[in-house]
């Protein structure tokens, strides 16, 4: 879903009549977009700033430098320069587009909303008007209404790829979508978009040695402060890298402090956002990568397109997101056998899934406080919470924990990453409409990391959303010594919060049905000694379980690239096949 592809719409604003030098304002434009096509943005940028300097308030300029700013992640920037637009062109579908997405992107989903619907209004053939909608409307959990509005935008541009990624994403967040529909429709775009590609690489020159140092390369929007980076940096810190050495490849622009730790750990780093698919794929042939792994998914800022090339011998896929890519290109895709039942869900992927027993690792962030009494024991009432996405709260989510509620008369329930006044209002509308009193609920926006995990001290314990439960913040709960009651579904996405109970030993905290769920968040809040005595002792059992530890999960891996390795040395195809924790450990450096 990338921002910066209102530009590509025909329908821009013009130059003021009357401009002067036409000749050399329509040669800076043509320079400009060169730079953008060839992924030098920001010699794009500086172009168009050069106009607006040479033609104040030219309207063109100032929507492209909107553009520019959504592109580099100036969301307060972008805004400014759409309005701008907007002063003179009020009309203007694009520049709306536009303004709602960075309105988005800057938490105000009820102006953004707005801005996307005025923009469809105006010109309702605008396909990233539909596509901004559809991103507004998934962040306030209104999931059919969101893939309505990306569908609308693929059958608009059915060439754009990260419009069909935007519904794909949107489906999988949606629990009346079968999972049989979802596995189809990933299937599509692998059709439309991963094959019959004129630069394919069609045969790869890497040496087949079944036992050399295997070149690894991941490709991912995500190496920074981002809850891809919990799991993947004590990964790179484990392995042994006598027998891998590590290539990276980061597509986002952004840098922080997460990225500098990453790229230490790195064998090569590559900075790889100015390069379009074609030209990252030829560099990844010309590293000579073995095994290319995919962080991202169909998440925004995907690469996808990449893996489609086939740069490497052997492709897979892996954290980052849970269904299948529905590309054939990418040939396995490694998975927990704890949210990855064998024979559960393998029809649902193209890729031949490979189960790790020891295959979660996570590594807490430094800044966590401590772990602190039970809460109810001192206030009188047990606070339920859960700090999710909203987009994850599925239809039967509220309805469900206002169930909880009523079960335990006096609770509580605590809500984080409730972004702005218009979503903390529909949720309280929606649960008022089901008995429970605005009083019982508490709304908490986003909050950085050490706040964050504070929150957990107010809670005693977690509900899960579904059908896309929790992972990370599951993950950061347990730390924080606080279980949660989690819900089994079919798709590996809807077992997330399974097993990172079951890792741990708790399997008892998993349910398969709702009416369950409710028994076992009621029975939880009535035992309130056995609930504080869990909380003391959860990351004492994090740190003692081998299925969680980093070395574990490092030799996991290590032990599955080799076998993937050694089967394309062979000459064999790409098959399903499990890692036994006891298999890991075997190959433990001395």
């Amino acid at each position: 879903m990338t921002s910066d592809a209102t530009a590509n719409n025909p329908t821009l604003p013009a130059a003021p009549a009357g401009a002067t030098a036409t000749l050399s304002l329509d040669a800076a434009f043509a320079l400009a977009q060169a730079h953008r096509a060839a992924g030098r943005h920001t010699n794009a940028e500086r172009v168009y700033q050069n106009i607006l300097q040479a033609v104040p308030d030219h309207p063109l300029a100032l929507f492209m430098l909107g553009v520019m700013a959504l592109h580099f992640g100036r969301n307060d920037v972008a805004e400014h320069r759409f309005r701008a637009v907007l002063r003179q062109r009020p009309h203007n579908a694009n520049a709306l587009a536009g303004l709602a997405s960075a309105l988005h992107e800057l938490g105000r989903s009820a102006e953004a909303e707005r801005a996307a619907r005025r923009s469809i209004e105006l010109d309702g053939s605008n396909a990233q008007a539909h596509s901004a909608l559809g991103r507004i409307l998934l962040t306030r959990s209104r999931h059919a209404e969101a893939s309505s509005s990306f569908a609308r935008a693929v059958a608009l541009d059915p060439r754009d790829p990260s419009l069909m990624t935007g519904l794909l994403y949107s489906m999988g967040q949606d629990e009346a979508v079968d999972p049989e529909r979802l596995a189809h429709m990933h299937r599509q775009f692998g059709k439309k978009f991963g094959t019959n590609l004129p630069d394919r690489v069609r045969q790869h020159t890497n040496v087949r040695d079944p036992d050399k140092r295997l070149r690894v390369g991941f490709v991912s929007g995500d190496l920074r402060q981002h809850a891809v980076a919990y799991f993947v940096e004590p990964l790179w810190r484990e392995y042994d890298r006598s027998r891998i050495e590590l290539y990276a490849y980061s597509t986002s622009r952004i840098e922080d402090a997460t990225t500098q730790r990453l790229q230490a750990l790195t064998d090569q780093w590559r900075a790889v956002s100015t390069l379009d698919d074609a030209q990252l794929a030829r560099q990844i042939q010309a590293d000579g990568i073995d095994i290319l792994v995919d962080l991202s998914g169909h998440t925004v800022g995907n690469r996808l397109l990449v893996f489609a090339r086939k740069p490497a011998p052997v492709q897979a896929s892996s954290i980052g997101y849970t269904e299948t890519t529905g590309l054939m290109a990418i040939d396995y895709h490694l998975c927990n056998i704890h949210n990855a039942p064998p024979g559960a869900i393998d029809s649902f992927y193209v890729e031949k899934l490979v189960r790790l027993h020891a295959g979660g690792a996570f590594e807490p962030d430094a800044r966590a406080p401590a772990v602190n009494p039970l809460p109810a024991l001192e206030r009188g009432y047990v606070t339920f919470g859960s700090l999710n996405r909203l987009s994850k709260f599925g239809a039967s989510v509220v309805p469900t924990w206002s169930r909880v509620l009523h079960g335990v008369p006096g609770s509580r329930l605590l809500l984080g990453n409730v972004a702005d006044d218009q979503a903390g209002h529909e949720l309280r509308q929606r649960f008022a409409e089901l008995g429970i009193a605005g009083e019982r609920l508490r709304f908490e926006p986003r909050r950085p990391m050490e706040a964050y995990l504070r929150l957990h001290h107010d809670i005693d314990i977690m509900l899960d959303t579904f059908p896309y439960t929790g992972g990370t913040t599951v993950k950061h709960a347990l730390w924080m010594g606080v279980p949660a009651v989690t819900l089994a579904g079919p798709r590996r996405s809807e077992r997330g919060g399974t097993a990172n109970m079951s890792q741990i030993g708790l399997e008892d905290w998993s349910v398969t049905s709702l009416d369950a769920y409710v028994a076992r968040a009621v029975q939880a809040a009535n035992d309130l000694a056995g609930l504080a005595a869990l909380r003391a002792s959860l990351r004492v059992r994090i740190g003692n379980s081998p299925l969680r530890q980093a070395s574990s999960v490092a030799r996991s891996q290590e032990f599955a690239f080799r076998i993937m390795w050694q089967r394309w040395c062979a000459g064999l195809p790409p098959e399903a096949f499990d890692v036994s924790l006891e298999q890991a450990l075997q190959t433990a450096p001395a």
